[in-house]
């Protein structure tokens, strides 16, 4: 994994951090309050379902139990922790970068259907591949059935695209699935699972490794600010009734929940907007993209230390960084090469 590749999943984290803070630590709105409460059950949920599926799997010890004094996400990542340090007869290790000849996604192909114990399953295999056309392939007869694909290989990494079709071929011959586990370096660890652990242990993984994405966030501040909106218009009438009469305040109370409702929308949809565009910049300049979350994140700490004295210097840090990164987007834009 290059610098660039680290530096882009540190600012993932963080990213994911300061989404769920509603980018702004001085937020603790019921609507904030609520959300973040939501999203946390997506990881309690996660984690009451897959661990149960770890341990028979023996990637977590039998006796494990998550420690009550974290949060969700910290237990979810300890978690991930253990199954990263686990050294485990069936899990599939090898180094990503491996790809230089024609008989190499073959040769993978065999050393992982050994590996998850089923050696003489592939009665006839051949692979391809071409530095020069930027293509490589596998063909595979299993039983009766052939599988047969072609995918690009812009470099000697094993392509993802490989791994996809290896994870059809279990799936329809075998009805398994190839799950990929979290690893902290270039290697690539896999394992062979049956169909129903599949699913929960994936998006397991997936929220460890990107958090809850933003489209679930926006759903989640979606009907928690249509509730408060609508219980708040059923209940301030009533409280103005007494100062304003009864038709006065449910007309003040609809022109003022109609505003909040539709600021705190605007604000919702905002953070799709704004994930859509940190995805886009993570893929074209994953340097640039941690350098933006790095920003924004000592941007969030300047506003949590306030006026304090070091309040004050993160925040001249943060003004400095904040500066540098709109020359750099400056500069792509003129020049996107």
């Amino acid at each position: 994994m290059t610098i660039m590749e680290k530096l882009a999943i540190l600012g993932w984290h963080i990213k994911q951090q300061y989404l769920l803070n509603n980018t702004n630590a001085t937020d603790v709105s019921m609507i904030n309050i609520l959300t973040n409460l939501m999203a946390d059950s997506d990881y309690s949920d996660s984690i009451d379902e897959s661990l149960p599926i770890l341990k028979k799997l023996q990637l977590v010890d039998e006796e494990f139990v998550p420690n009550e004094d974290d949060n969700y996400s910290e237990n979810l990542q300890e978690i991930v922790a253990k199954v990263q340090e686990r050294d485990h007869a069936e899990i599939f290790v090898f180094d990503s970068e491996c790809i230089a000849d024609r008989s190499d996604y073959a040769d993978l192909t065999q050393a992982l259907f050994a590996n998850a114990g089923m050696p003489s399953a592939i009665q006839k295999i051949k692979s391809d591949y071409s530095a020069n056309e930027e293509k490589a392939g596998l063909a595979l007869r299993i039983g009766d059935a052939t599988f047969r694909k072609f995918w690009d290989q812009t470099s000697d990494y094993v392509a993802d695209a490989y791994l996809a079709f290896i994870d059809d071929v279990m799936e329809q011959a075998f009805e398994k699935k190839l799950l990929v586990l979290p690893t902290g370096d270039q290697c690539c660890r896999l394992l062979v699972v049956a169909k129903a652990d599949y699913e929960p242990l994936k998006e397991f993984f997936t929220l460890a490794e990107k958090g809850v994405d933003a489209d679930t966030i926006y759903t989640y501040r979606f009907w928690v600010t249509i509730f408060i909106t609508l219980v708040g218009f059923i209940i301030t009438p009533f409280i103005g009734w007494y100062f304003f009469g009864f038709w006065t305040s449910v007309l003040y109370s609809l022109v003022f929940w109609l505003i909040f409702g539709g600021y705190n929308l605007f604000r919702a949809a905002s953070i799709v907007v704004e994930e859509e565009r940190a995805e886009k910049l993570k893929a074209e300049d994953p340097l640039l993209y941690a350098q933006s979350i790095m920003t924004a994140f000592v941007e969030e700490a300047a506003a949590r230390e306030k006026n304090s004295p070091m309040g004050k210097r993160l925040k001249a840090v943060a003004e400095i960084r904040k500066k540098e990164l709109e020359e750099k987007l400056a500069e792509k834009i003129k020049d996107p090469a």
